[in-house]
């Protein structure tokens, strides 16, 4: 029981619902009509007997009896005098406020609510943010609702009354998002990692996707170990334990996406990942969600790992935005009604991705192009292994004809089913018990420089070319980290160098499947290699011989050896590389030598001055078809 005197009257609806008295079924009735089953109820069984202060607010989790002889069922109640005479109102089932909760700014208020829903036996806990209570309280109380109280309708307003009244002297810290509140305290949903009073705050009172099963010697035996001798698989793993390492490294977020045929084995790798922080079926969502959705979803995820299948259920046209929002942290920026800005949404979150198609593909489905800072944000796996997205089935494989490739992929669905059911058995134990291992880390600046400097150590194994081979590789590096941390704490059952082996012949993997050089340059010749292809027909000869008009006209072309070479114009050179500056596809033709053709000015321009008959004089951009093709093969 918890007495709350001096608390102020309810309100006159809470007031009225308060005449009459509880009988054990916990229904009212008229006083005539409850005297003979309070007179029998009485007789039959002792209850408690409770002096409670009158006004106050009082909760019981059991049976009670008052001194006056009325017998409460168990519920929150308002204890109250009403024309001389003593009311006690029950106002919902058992409910009480533990603690005042607010952020490390001293915002966000909140209240730490302890619920027992009728029939039950385990009480619940649920940090509510108090701003939940602006209007008359009715998404608080639904979701109350939705975790079991029972609130009788004419006590909707009392019970709001009491939530907002009530002054218990815990005062306790709210975690807003889920990850790294300092170098020694990590929260999740459900769970604490570290020292503090601190509750996780927020308008839902979900958390299963983090719940557990199972045990980490059973995962360690079904799942980690059949991990070994697939290198997807072992990324995975390690990309689902990088994420708590990017706020200790301040690196960026991002992530990677498994591309391969369909049925591969794609899935089954992120259950695998998903169950390093929770229940595969409830951690894993799909791409088919709004931008506003999957910024809710991320901020649940920070500093862990968001896993999206199937990157074709996405609108192609929403793909680009979300890549950058959830690589860059940080969510659409919304007003309030009076115009000022709310607060943006901040996350650190390794992502995990599948499909059947490259983002840029996907995108291009609705007449969109990738750019290179999305395509490095979610970097393209290719999963084409030996048997779908698999190396070694450890003996599980099935007799298929492992000579075709349906042959190949057939053989490894008794591994896959076997991994399914692993994954649904055993979960949730090894993201906290990596952060477990990375808070027992002293605090220091030693210890961080340490972290630094293995980081460092793991990029240097990866074959650099460019600036944006270096970001991918930093990608790569960090999950090599975060596994080879694993296995030295003996999380994961891998021999030493496990991890940056996989992570390194994965990185060769994305480098040939992209192709070499900067991607935009690649994108530019293909674009403007494309067009000429495509629109031949709009180039007129430079002689003036055609037969007919040429309309819509691009430009003109002369003959060149065994080909020709195409002399555009600015706009349908900006045409035909649309979406690029015009200076970055000049620089971009010149390096590959396909600029064939240009005049000596000093302002140092890669246009060329030519005679067109009967038009005069025009300045073109030279372009040699051939020098484009032989770039792009190298």
């Amino acid at each position: 029981m918890t007495d709350r005197p001096n608390q102020p009257e309810p309100s006159e609806a809470f007031g009225a619902a308060g005449q009459g008295e509880a009988t054990p079924s916990g229904k009212r009735q008229s006083k005539p009509s409850s005297k003979p089953a309070l007179k029998k109820r009485k007789a039959k069984i002792k209850h408690p007997t409770v002096t409670p202060a009158r006004p106050s607010w009082a909760t019981y989790a059991s049976w009670v009896q008052t001194r006056q002889g009325h017998v409460l069922a168990p519920g929150l109640y308002f204890h109250g005098i009403r024309d001389d005479a003593e009311t006690d109102t029950l106002v919902c089932s058992p409910l009480e406020v533990l603690a005042i909760t607010c952020d490390e700014r001293g915002e966000n208020f909140g209240r730490l609510l302890h619920l027992l829903p009728k029939g039950a036996s385990a009480w619940k806990q649920w940090a509510a943010p108090m701003e939940m209570l602006a209007g008359d309280g009715a998404e608080l109380r639904a979701v109350l609702l939705n975790m079991g109280a029972t609130i009788p309708h004419k006590q909707r307003q009392a019970l709001m009354d009491y939530l907002m009244s009530s002054s218990p002297e815990r005062q306790a810290m709210a975690a807003t998002r889920t990850g790294w509140y300092g170098p020694t305290l990590f929260v999740m949903p459900r769970r604490v990692i570290g020292g503090g009073d601190v509750v996780f705050q927020s308008t839902e009172a979900g958390g299963h996707e983090y719940d557990t099963a199972g045990d980490l010697a059973g995962w360690q035996t079904e799942v980690a170990a059949r991990c070994q001798g697939n290198p997807v698989l072992i990324l995975a793993v390690c990309a689902a334990l990088a994420g708590p390492l990017l706020t200790l490294l301040d690196a960026d977020g991002g992530g990677f996406h498994l591309l391969g045929d369909s049925s591969s084995g794609k899935s089954i790798a992120l259950a695998v990942a998903a169950s390093v922080w929770g229940k595969p079926r409830d951690f894993l969502r799909t791409w088919n969600a709004t931008s506003t959705g999957l910024e809710g979803v991320a901020t649940l995820r920070n500093d862990t790992l968001l896993v999206l299948d199937e990157i074709g259920e996405a609108k192609p046209q929403d793909v680009g935005g979300i890549i950058y929002a959830l690589g860059n942290g940080t969510g659409r920026q919304r007003g309030k009604v009076s115009g000022l800005p709310r607060e943006v949404q901040k996350w650190r979150v390794m992502v995990l991705s599948s499909g059947e198609l490259t983002m840029s593909k996907h995108m291009e489905s609705a007449g969109m192009r990738s750019k290179a800072g999305q395509e490095l944000r979610l970097l393209d796996v290719p999963t084409y292994r030996r048997y779908g997205a698999y190396d070694n089935l450890h003996g599980l494989g099935l007799p298929h004809d492992h000579a075709s490739e349906d042959g190949r992929k057939g053989a490894g669905r008794a591994f896959a089913d076997t991994l399914k059911r692993a994954t649904a058995k055993h979960y949730g134990q090894l993201g906290p018990a990596f952060v477990e291992l990375l808070v027992a880390r002293e605090p220091t600046a030693e210890a961080a420089a340490e972290l630094e400097a293995l980081f460092a150590d793991m990029r240097q194994g990866f074959p650099i070319g460019t600036g944006q081979d270096a970001r991918a590789a930093a990608r790569f590096a960090i999950a090599a980290l975060a596994g080879e941390l694993a296995i030295q704490g003996e999380l994961l059952p891998w021999a030493q160098g496990t991890a940056i082996a996989a992570m390194r012949e994965l990185f060769g993997a994305w480098a040939e499947f992209r192709g070499r050089g900067q991607s935009e340059d690649a994108k530019i010749m293909r674009a403007v290699s494309t067009f000429i292809d495509r629109h031949a027909a709009r180039f007129a000869n430079i002689d003036g011989t055609d037969g007919a008009a040429v309309h819509d006209r691009a430009g003109w072309y002369r003959a060149h050896g065994d080909g020709r070479l195409y002399l555009f114009t600015a706009q349908a050179l900006a045409d035909a590389a649309q979406g690029f500056d015009t200076r970055r596809v000049l620089a971009c033709l010149d390096n590959a030598g396909a600029i064939a053709e240009r005049d000596n000015d000093r302002d140092g321009r890669l246009t060329k001055r030519v005679r067109v008959k009967g038009e005069g004089v025009a300045r073109v951009y030279v372009v040699n078809p051939a020098a484009l093709l032989a770039a792009l093969e190298e």
